[in-house]
């Protein structure tokens, strides 16, 4: 979204925008997984919430920019969290393996 409207403030982001409802509704099934990458979660809500405040007079083009970086940071937020803790879980398991020969 954000290249679109770099490009053009009044772009068309419909076909983005309905590919996250898409992450979305994976993500609203599966939020009994976010427990185990919560706390990493809480910095992304942290990070969104405190850096994307919006500016004296912010023109449409700026809030539509920063509406898009923020939603940039959240995807790739939560991508960032699974990634580490698959890591996490992966050495778990390994270790797991190696307790029980």
């Amino acid at each position: 979204m954000y290249n679109e409207y770099q490009k053009d403030v009044n772009a068309d982001v419909s076909h983005i925008t309905s590919i996250l409802d898409k992450i979305d509704k994976r993500l609203k099934n599966s939020k009994d997984s976010f427990v185990y990458i919560s706390s990493i979660l809480n910095i992304v809500t942290t990070k969104i919430l405190k850096g994307f405040k919006p500016e004296t007079n912010e023109t449409e083009r700026q809030k539509k920019l920063r509406i898009a970086m923020m939603s940039y940071t959240l995807y790739q937020g939560i991508y960032d969290a699974i990634e580490k803790s698959l890591e996490g879980l992966k050495k778990a398991l390994k270790t797991i393996d190696e307790i029980k020969q």
